[in-house]
């Protein structure tokens, strides 16, 4: 068999767009690209599921919309102890199960014409100035370039040479999650709405507590869970766990489902996101540092990445030195840098005494002109 031009490692959203802004520039990336996915669709995976309006443009530029059950939600309610701020939207987002979602990308992908491996777990990947070997428990690879596209552990495999320069966001954030049923004292709004407390800022944790509807099933049930930024790593970290579980209680929620937990890699503009003939996209290239939402990047990612290996290919040069600042440069570069620049004022300063509540008073302004819509 031969090797492929382009191995994409992933195929969750990231990986996905990829292979699908590629067939789109050119249909002759159909046999050019390899997607290799360690597990088999549907699969499980830690994700609140909500897709901004940032990630449904992104998926309209392919042409695509939302194919798989999703909860339209126009309202999101942002909470801060006893305080309420409305924020509405046509949509805010769309919440999704990530299972679906993902499988759903893998069909369409494959639909394209590309080629995806499923249950082909990557055992290591070693660049070199010629090409990268990509070792799978079936074979060794042999492609041009790769696309780490395999989520916030997608580098553990990389062999880097000795003196080589780390790449990829070093800031490593917590979310742990579960699913719930209201209970007869829950309140919730109908339409359905999202809702984000950051309550915990006041309590010296530097995240906050969220709370999705679900699709489908025939009783309610909502995604719930705890995010914590680790804005100061050599703190004593919270208990996510307990927090979620008082934050559940507190909503009224019963029934809570098994705890799990991920880390989060978060954003940086001053990471870098490539090395010769590796790309990082989507979890692995860092998520959004303010909410720590990530769908919508991995979308936007994979496109600026299709852009970048054509751009490679043309010149023969699978260095992409500019990738980096290509990213910063584009809409995923202002999406995405702005909210590093809000996380950080927000989470750093929140134990400043009288912050939050200055905080909260900037929001109350800023709100009503704040009306996100699909275009």
């Amino acid at each position: 068999m031969t090797d492929p031009e382009i191995i994409i490692i992933g195929s969750g959203p990231a990986g996905c767009s990829t292979a699908l802004h590629l067939v789109a520039q050119s249909p002759a990336w159909c046999d050019r690209v390899l997607v290799l996915e360690a597990k088999h669709h549907p699969r499980a995976k830690l994700c609140g599921g909500g897709v901004t309006v940032f990630g449904l443009q992104v998926l309209r530029g392919l042409g695509l919309t939302l194919e798989v059950p999703h909860v339209r939600i126009n309202e999101a309610l942002f909470r801060m102890q006893r305080r309420t701020l409305k924020v509405r939207g046509q949509p805010v987002l769309a919440v999704v199960d990530r299972s679906d979602l993902d499988a759903w990308l893998v069909d369409e992908v494959r639909t394209h014409g590309v080629r995806v491996a499923e249950d082909s777990p990557v055992l290591a990947v070693e660049p070199s100035s010629s090409e990268v070997t990509v070792r799978t428990s079936a074979r060794d690879y042999h492609p041009k370039a790769v696309v780490l596209a395999s989520g916030s552990r997608g580098l553990d495999f990389v062999a880097w040479g000795a003196g080589e320069a780390a790449i990829g966001p070093q800031r490593v954030a917590r979310a742990v999650e579960s699913f719930a049923s209201p209970g007869p004292d829950a309140v919730f709004t109908d339409p359905p709405s999202v809702e984000f407390d950051f309550s915990p800022l006041v309590r010296g944790r530097h995240g906050y507590s969220w709370r999705f509807p679900t699709p489908g099933g025939v009783q309610p049930r909502h995604n719930l869970g705890f995010f914590d930024t680790r804005q100061y790593a050599t703190r004593r970290a919270p208990d996510l766990k307990a927090g979620l579980e008082t934050y559940a209680a507190r909503a009224g929620m019963r029934n809570l489902e098994p705890i799990r937990g991920c880390p989060v890699r978060l954003y940086s503009p001053l990471a870098r996101l490539s090395a010769p003939r590796l790309l990082l996209v989507g979890d692995a290239a860092g998520v959004d540092p303010l909410f720590g939402e990530g769908i919508g990047a991995s979308l936007a990612y994979g496109q600026v990445a299709a852009q970048e290996i054509e751009r490679a290919r043309n010149v023969g040069d699978y260095r992409f030195a500019g990738f980096t600042a290509r990213v910063r440069a584009g809409d995923l570069g202002d999406y995405l840098g702005l909210r590093w620049v809000f996380a950080r004022l927000i989470y750093g300063l929140a134990p400043l005494p009288g912050f939050t509540l200055l905080a909260w008073a900037i929001a109350r302004l800023i709100a009503p002109g704040y009306r996100p819509r699909l275009a």
